[in-house]
C-alpha cells in the first residue's frame, strides 16, 4: 500500500496500486482528473498479454484557459456504464 506523500512518486504508487485492481477485477473503474488541461476520455491500461484494459476509464477534464465541464452519467443499461459528455461554456469560445 503506498504511504501518502506530496510528490509525484506517491501518485505514481497509488495509480499503479489501482491499476492492478482493475486488471485482475471485473468491475468497471473511471479515473477523473485534470493534467494537461485537455479534455481527453480513453482506455489507457495495458494489461499483462498487451491488449488493452476494456473495464478502465479515463476521463481527462478541461481547465486552464478552456472552462468547460463535463457531465458524468453511470448507466447500468449502457455496457460501458460511464457517459461522458463535454458541456461547452459559449462565454469561453474563442
Amino acid at each position: 500500500m503506498c504511504r501518502p506523500r506530496a510528490d509525484r512518486a506517491a501518485c505514481a504508487c497509488q495509480v499503479l496500486s489501482a491499476a492492478t485492481r482493475v486488471v485482475v477485477g471485473s468491475d468497471k473503474v473511471a479515473l477523473v482528473h485534470g493534467d494537461s488541461h485537455y479534455f481527453k476520455i480513453d482506455m489507457p491500461l495495458n494489461g499483462p498479454a498487451g491488449g488493452v484494459v476494456a473495464n478502465f476509464t479515463r476521463l481527462e477534464t478541461f481547465g486552464a484557459r478552456n472552462t468547460h465541464w463535463v457531465r458524468a452519467t453511470i448507466d447500468p443499461s449502457n455496457p460501458n456504464l460511464f457517459v461522458f459528455e463535454a458541456q461547452i461554456v459559449p462565454a469561453n469560445v474563442d
